[in-house]
């Protein structure tokens, strides 16, 4: 039975949310590699490559010094969640090696404007290449990896006028 009294609930008053504008304004980016401190930054959204890279310490001795000259944009801007991975000196994994940076190597190729690279392609997308069929490929397969375009001819995979032709569509 319900009685005749009327219960008034009294809400609590609205409260008001605020944002922190400068913590809205943050990102975290992944600095990785031949950094002094690696790890994760937290950076204003404003901030450049080049200010992750003092932030986490700088270049180690051991970093690919001419690879970040060539290949990184120290004014790029960065998104939150980005990974910057800065390689060995001796890594080839993640760069071209230096002499691969003049502008005939730069030449681009194939359908999506990319170079096949000799260290990761495979048997079929080398078999695209002039002269290279499916015993040459799987012969450059089996020699992987490479340190240089020109261990090809060095190692007889290619002949010299073969390399002349595929030097401008292939990277490491």
């Amino acid at each position: 039975m319900i009685s005749g009294k009327t219960t008034v609930l009294e809400c609590p008053p609205q409260t008001e949310f605020v944002v922190d504008a400068s913590a809205a304004a943050q990102i975290l980016v992944d600095i990785r590699g031949e950094i002094e401190a690696p790890g994760v930054y937290a950076l204003e959204s404003t901030q450049r490559l080049g200010e992750a890279v003092e932030k986490a310490g700088g270049l180690t001795k051991s970093a690919n010094a001419p690879y970040v000259l060539h290949a990184l944009n120290m004014a790029q801007s960065l998104e939150d969640g980005q990974k910057i991975y800065i390689p060995h000196k001796d890594e080839i994994e993640y760069c071209r090696p230096i002499n691969q940076f003049s502008s005939e190597a730069q030449t681009l190729v194939g359908d999506e404007g990319g170079l096949i690279s000799i260290n990761t392609a495979s048997a079929s997308e080398l078999d695209t290449l002039t002269g290279i069929g499916a015993k040459r490929a799987e012969d450059i397969i089996a020699n992987r990896p490479y340190v240089s375009l020109e261990q090809l001819t060095e190692l007889k995979i290619v002949s010299n006028d073969i390399f002349d032709e595929i030097k401008t569509q292939i990277s490491l």
